[in-house]
């Protein structure tokens, strides 16, 4: 039963990352185009935003990873 409380409790913060990353991304998203930058490159900057960020704290604080691509 702690496994699956363990994979319900990641799933959980894996939806949280996904979540929150999106609002903040869709805020930033009006932000750029309320100071005049193109959609298409405010959608683009967000994008690189996005997946680093995803990327960063999924491999931080959902799957507690901080060793090497290597060692994982």
């Amino acid at each position: 039963m702690k496994g699956l409380e363990s994979e319900i409790r990641r799933f959980s913060r894996f939806g949280a990352v996904g979540v929150v990353n999106n609002i903040l991304l869709y805020l930033l998203f009006i932000a750029l185009i309320s100071v005049g930058m193109p959609p298409v490159f405010g959608a683009g900057v967000c994008y690189l935003i996005g997946v680093l960020t995803s990327y960063l704290l999924n491999r931080r604080w959902v799957f507690f990873s901080s060793n090497g691509h290597a060692d994982d």
